[in-house]
């Protein structure tokens, strides 16, 4: 008897079965490999933009914080320089008031300074004073 005997021919169909499964395995691991490699690659080149993207951020904040040390800088010396202009005015004033006090014109400070304020600009300073000189022309 040449034919083979039914559980060979069981035994090679299984055979043939485990080698199919064992072929669609390695054809799923291989996909699943391949799948893999792409999603890394995807993800190394969102990171890439990423970490562009924060050395970008990271430029614009220091940017940001110099232009606000020069902001600052800028604020202080024009304060700087105010108080400077306000001193002036006051240092004026008051060598304006000693003048007048010694020629006799006597003023009281109050009157100095009833207009004047902390921004009072040089030319309303000398317009005050000519409004004084002609009061105490009048008063001789």
């Amino acid at each position: 008897m040449d034919t083979p005997d039914r559980s060979s021919v069981d035994q090679d169909g299984e055979r043939t079965m485990r080698l199919r499964d064992a072929v669609n395995e390695r054809h799923h691991l291989n996909d699943d490999v391949r799948l893999i490699k792409n999603r890394v690659s995807q993800l190394k080149i969102i990171e890439s933009k990423m970490l562009k993207k924060i050395e970008k951020t990271r430029i614009e904040a220091e940017k940001i914080i110099v232009n606000k040390q020069n902001n600052l800088q800028k604020y202080k010396t024009r304060e700087d320089l105010q108080r400077i202009k306000d001193m002036e005015v006051y240092t004026k004033r008051e060598r304006n008031l000693r003048q007048r006090q010694d020629h006799g014109a006597v003023i009281s400070k109050q009157e100095v300074y009833a207009k004047s304020s902390a921004n009072i600009t040089v030319v309303e300073a000398r317009k005050f004073a000519v409004e004084i000189q002609k009061k105490a022309a009048e008063e001789k």
